[in-house]
């Protein structure tokens, strides 16, 4: 059994560390050290565990945290943080 990430965490890392997320394809992001990925759907943000070896577990998140997730997801996407030099 895989130990998932809270979605509280999630949205921390998002919120406060936003350079330590990575562009992984036109609309989603990676978090290497919490092993999570955020797609952002047409209405909807998935959130999945992404563990080697593995399939994608989706990790469940109130609704205002999946909200809160989904803005900053789609701020993000929009800035170019990938090619920001940290």
């Amino acid at each position: 059994m895989i130990d998932l990430p809270s979605p509280v965490r999630i949205l921390a890392a998002l919120e406060f560390r936003p350079r330590t997320w990575t562009r992984t394809g036109p609309w989603s992001i990676a978090h290497a050290d919490l092993r999570v990925r955020l797609t952002l759907g047409v209405n909807i943000v998935h959130i999945e565990c992404i563990a080697r070896g593995i399939d994608p577990v989706t990790i469940k998140a109130a609704p205002t945290t999946r909200a809160r997730i989904g803005v900053l997801l789609e701020g993000w996407l929009r800035e170019d943080h990938a090619g920001r030099l940290f």
